[in-house]
């Protein structure tokens, strides 16, 4: 059975992954119904036309980037002015040199935040108000196919969630019945030492394989922050080779302890 921390922390992290990624999957959505096969080229006006109404994929071509790039961080903008005063800051995220910055850039382009905003007056790099002002994301892979994507792992993410408090009791159920035949099998009386033995080596060979996948898999991964998993994988690699190779001592050994 589960304890009531377990079962409200089971429903809380739960809702956290379905709404998280509720989210994010609707915008996966939104994204993936505007956007075309392609992204819509265009110069700067029509760039700025198509985002009126919120995010669009697009290639503006031939539009007069401004060579005052403002690098934070690992990132870069470059800002362009239309001949109607609406502005676009193209943001790459990593350090772009002005002579890079080809004349035709690929990315999405949509109504900046505020918080963008802020960063990008202060740098001098707009001069317009907010509803004047663009951000373009620049990416190569961030069209209709990654949106496409998007959708996809949100769906799973969100069933996740949905599923995390059934997985939860699940588990908590079969590592209940582990425990009980685990001990059942450690106890069992003499006659069925055959069976006996066959199970605890049949438990030798899953935490085998757990420690295996530890070594391999977990080398740069840490067990609450401090502990690197393959620290954890030796241990239970020990254990799993008395299970293997010692269950008819293990049995003994209780039998031992119990008689006194």
């Amino acid at each position: 059975m589960l304890s009531r921390f377990q079962i409200i922390y089971s429903i809380a992290a739960g809702a956290a992954l379905v709404a998280l990624f509720g989210i994010l999957g609707m915008q996966a959505l939104n994204d993936y119904r505007r956007f075309g096969n392609e992204p819509l080229r265009g110069d700067l006006p029509a760039a700025l036309s198509a985002s009126r109404d919120g995010r669009q994929w697009v290639t503006i071509e031939g539009a007069p980037w401004r060579c005052e790039a403002g690098v934070r961080a690992g990132e870069s903008f470059f800002s362009a002015r239309a001949a109607s005063g609406e502005e676009v800051v193209a943001r790459f995220d990593h350090d772009v040199s002005c002579r890079e910055v080809n004349a035709s850039l690929t990315g999405v382009i949509e109504p900046i935040s505020p918080g963008d905003y802020q960063r990008v007056k202060a740098s001098g790099l707009a001069q317009g108000e907010l509803g004047s002002v663009r951000m373009m994301s620049v990416c190569t892979n961030c069209g209709k196919d990654n949106a496409r994507l998007g959708v996809i792992l949100c769906t799973l993410f969100v069933l996740l969630g949905f599923a995390i408090y059934p997985i939860r009791l699940a588990l908590g159920r079969w590592k209940g019945s582990l425990y009980e035949s685990t001990h059942a099998a450690l106890h069992a009386p003499a006659s069925d030492e055959a069976q006996a033995v066959r199970q605890l080596r049949l438990r030798g060979l899953v935490l085998a394989g757990g420690a295996a996948l530890g070594l391999t898999l977990g080398q740069n991964y840490l067990l609450d922050g401090l502990i690197p998993v393959p620290w954890l994988s030796w241990p239970i690699l020990g254990l799993a080779a008395v299970y293997l190779f010692f269950p008819s001592w293990m049995r003994a050994r209780l039998a031992k302890s119990q008689a006194r």
